[in-house]
């Protein structure tokens, strides 16, 4: 509870820089501007504008979503117990390798030193591939002697978390007219790059 009410008491002041401005309005109206403009092409195979202007049924679709916090089900969370010669990490991941290799890296112990039990965890929804926390809970570990139990608040979490980047996605599909009857495979119908 103290902490709580030490970082409620706390002065900060932020520097917000050149995108202080800058909301979700903004930013999808550049991704539905930029969506307009002919993109990278993945694979050229056939006449696409052909097949469009013959197709019996047009659809133009967007999807789109906005900026996104995983929201994790279970608070972010993590205890470190760090020694001279080796690092115990109890938490949910769902990068184990890739943590591990950054608490080495960060604590300059060799990867094998470092144990990692990993928690069955609910929904991680990806916010779990992300090792921040584990490395905060470290960084707090070399500075105490014995476990140190890092949970960050619902709060915290999601105004650190590292959020789903915004979706825009405009499709134009056509439709052809049924054939009355077909000779082929499916397969030998999927355009293959």
């Amino acid at each position: 509870m103290g902490r709580q009410k030490g970082l409620k008491a706390a002065e900060v002041r932020w520097d917000d820089g050149p995108n202080a401005t800058v909301g979700s309005g903004d930013i999808l109206r550049q991704l539905e501007e930029l969506s307009r403009q002919p993109g990278a092409v993945a694979c050229n195979q056939g006449d696409a504008q052909k097949a469009l202007a013959a197709a019996a049924q047009r659809f133009d679709v967007v999807y789109q979503l906005p900026f996104l916090a995983h929201a994790a089900m279970e608070p972010m969370n993590c205890t470190v117990h760090l020694r001279k010669d080796r690092c115990d990490l109890w938490m949910g991941t769902q990068a184990p390798t890739l943590t591990q290799a950054l608490v080495a890296e960060l604590t300059g112990l060799p990867k094998d030193a470092i144990k990692i039990h990993n928690h069955l965890l609910g929904g991680g929804f990806g916010r779990r591939l992300e090792a921040d926390g584990t490395l905060l809970a470290v960084r707090i570990a070399q500075h105490v002697e014995g476990p140190v139990k890092v949970i960050w608040s619902r709060e915290e979490d999601i105004q650190h978390d590292m959020y789903r980047p915004a979706y825009y996605d405009r499709l134009s599909p056509g439709l052809m007219k049924a054939e009355s009857r077909w000779h082929g495979s499916t397969a030998s119908r999927v355009p293959r790059c």
